[in-house]
């Protein structure tokens, strides 16, 4: 279980510039739950999955996992819960190596035993177990070089080194946003399934609201976030169509411009 206990994030405080980006946002995530995050343009949304991966702390606030403050965890040991998932594939993948040696990687960084205390046909046996989950037959193409994949291609291969490494929440953070129309939604629909059979948590930036409602599960959630504040938090099953939550989004979107 993950809980935000009133959350402020303020970048340059007190300076010229000063913005709040996050303010008292409280919010928890049960286990198991796939929550969207959604929400215009500077509403806080991936500011909080940067203060989950510990890549920037909170001006005000706690966080909690299976309540104990994580704040003071540097981002390596948070790196063992969450897993953060970009839109820019270079931030988990080299794209020089194979689609193994990336995946053996990852290995070597998580509680797995390391490549030296693992046999060649274990560590291929479990990348090829991680990629047989998606589809595209890259289980049968570990020596391929990341940089030859599509896009498509290369955030299953994030998301596979996610498996390998069982860590237990993923950081969605627009990580279709590259993709062309048919491939994003299929990537979307597998990673719903893995994480529904692994009983992963999953936190999810996305601007894509036919992708929030087209794979909305028992355990889904939208929060919907404006400038920073959390304004309504709704489980999917509750929402009538994707265009009442467009509705709903264009509400915050006017919002906005009528009070600049």
């Amino acid at each position: 279980m993950i809980e935000f206990s009133n959350i402020t994030k303020v970048f340059n405080a007190g300076g010229d510039g000063q913005v709040t980006a996050v303010s008292t946002v409280s919010l928890t995530i049960q286990q198991g739950e796939w929550c969207n995050l959604l929400g215009p343009n500077g509403s806080g949304k991936s500011t909080l999955l940067r203060l989950l991966a510990g890549e920037m702390e909170p001006t005000s606030g706690d966080i909690r996992v299976e309540g104990k403050s994580i704040l003071r965890d540097d981002a390596a040991r948070r790196a063992r819960t969450f897993f953060f998932v970009e839109q820019d594939t270079r931030a988990n993948l080299v794209p020089s190596m194979t689609i193994e040696e990336n995946l053996v990687l990852a290995l070597c960084l998580s509680r797995f035993p390391g490549f030296r205390r693992v046999r060649n046909k274990d560590r291929r046996a479990k990348a090829r177990d991680a990629l047989a989950r998606f589809g595209m037959e890259l289980e049968n193409r570990l020596d391929e070089q990341v940089r030859t994949l599509s896009g498509g291609e290369r955030q299953a291969v994030v998301l596979a080194k996610a498996l390998v490494i069982s860590a237990p929440v993923l950081l969605l953070d627009e990580f279709l946003g590259a993709m062309d129309p048919r491939t994003g939604p299929k990537l979307l629909s597998v990673a719903h399934e893995l994480a529904e059979a692994e009983n992963l948590t999953v936190l999810s930036v996305s601007h894509n609201l036919d992708h929030v409602m087209m794979n909305g599960g028992r355990n889904d959630r939208v929060v919907l976030l404006r400038e920073g504040r959390l304004v309504q938090d709704l489980s999917v099953s509750e929402i009538p169509s994707s265009q009442w939550l467009l509705q709903q989004y264009e509400g915050i979107l006017q919002s906005i411009q009528e009070r600049n």
